[in-house]
């Protein structure tokens, strides 16, 4: 056994490891349809993300574009995402050549996911409205007409093309 070798290479381990845990916006941009799925249900969502340091980018993003209770996340995160992205730079590197840039794309398999998640959110919001509407208080315009009928849609938003 190799002393000298054997501690650097665990002490390398760990450090990555940790850098991983930490980094939550690197992790979740090393997967592609993760994030090109969710640029595609997301109205506010960029329409180009880089590949590279794409965890300081998407923590750049989230403070920039505000949020409540996420933005000190994403402060006490960017460090630690500079460091994981500096840990996964040569990958990140080869896959910004191969495919460039992230894109919003459509993701069967999350799709049918979101629009039930979707259409359950729109029946509870219709189900306040209602509820509020036999109170008297009519805040909710958008969505029921004066005369009943309801004005979005209930199927959860359009399939995958």
């Amino acid at each position: 056994m190799r002393l000298g070798v054997c501690p650097f290479r665990r002490s390398l381990a760990i450090l990555m490891i940790w850098c991983a845990q930490c980094a939550c916006a690197t992790v979740f941009t090393l997967s592609t349809d993760r994030v090109e799925g969710t640029m595609f249900e997301s109205y506010d969502a960029p329409r180009s993300l880089p590949r590279v340091f794409s965890g300081v980018a998407a923590d750049a993003l989230c403070v920039a574009g505000g949020g409540e209770g996420i933005t000190p996340l994403c402060l006490l995160d960017l460090p630690l995402s500079v460091v994981g992205d500096i840990a996964v730079l040569p990958f990140t590197a080869y896959q910004q050549v191969r495919h460039g840039n992230f894109h919003p794309r459509c993701i069967p398999e999350q799709r049918e996911e979101i629009r039930a998640r979707n259409r359950r959110e729109v029946e509870a919001a219709l189900e306040l409205c209602r509820k509020d509407a036999e109170k008297g208080i009519s805040n909710c315009g958008s969505m029921i007409a004066p005369d009943g009928t309801v004005l979005v849609r209930l199927d959860g938003g359009a399939p995958c093309p």
